[in-house]
């Protein structure tokens, strides 16, 4: 059974992963293709704009949940290092639920704007706004995923991971 669900943890991190790489490919593409098309010719290209702000939207939102995997958020922690470590887990925990229940208002906050969605379209792409306003409550599902995961399920390789990766001051 652990097998199962490291392999469906791993599974999804590598979707995730993937979407992210996509996302921040048409990005980049989209901005590229704007900045030659209106340097090189008197035209512009509908969409790009709106191609490049909603794939930044997907990017942050479930980017975040990246940062949470890795511990990479900002965070105060002078006085947490000083404590003992019983008391620090017992913070971390503390911590952990109010980040929860943060996450639930954003999810149960970004359900009206998906339904309202369904009635809006982009204004360049005629895209339907419910696929934009849905990072929001993707996003926060998957920073919920990972917060439970980095509380019950702390893998080597991040903690890992972070000790190698220099403190930029």
């Amino acid at each position: 059974m652990k097998e199962i669900s490291l392999k469906a943890i791993h599974a999804l991190r590598s979707l995730v992963d993937v979407f992210l790489v996509a996302a921040f490919i048409s990005m980049f593409g989209a901005v590229l293709v704007q900045v030659a098309v209106r340097t090189f010719t008197p035209f512009s290209v509908v969409g790009t704009e709106e191609i490049a702000n909603y794939s930044q939207l997907w990017l942050v939102m479930i980017g975040a949940g990246v940062a949470l995997r890795f511990g990479r958020h900002v965070a105060v922690d002078v006085l947490v290092t000083l404590i003992p470590k019983r008391v620090r887990s017992v913070i971390q925990v503390i911590n952990a639920l109010f980040i929860l229940w943060f996450l639930v208002l954003v999810f149960e906050g970004s359900l009206p704007l998906i339904d309202m969605g369904t009635f809006q379209k982009s204004p360049a792409l005629g895209m339907p706004m419910w696929i934009v306003y849905s990072s929001l409550a993707a996003g926060a599902v998957y920073m919920m995923i990972e917060l439970v995961l980095s509380l019950f399920c702390p893998e080597p390789d991040a903690a890992a991971e972070q000790q190698t990766i220099p403190e930029q001051v």
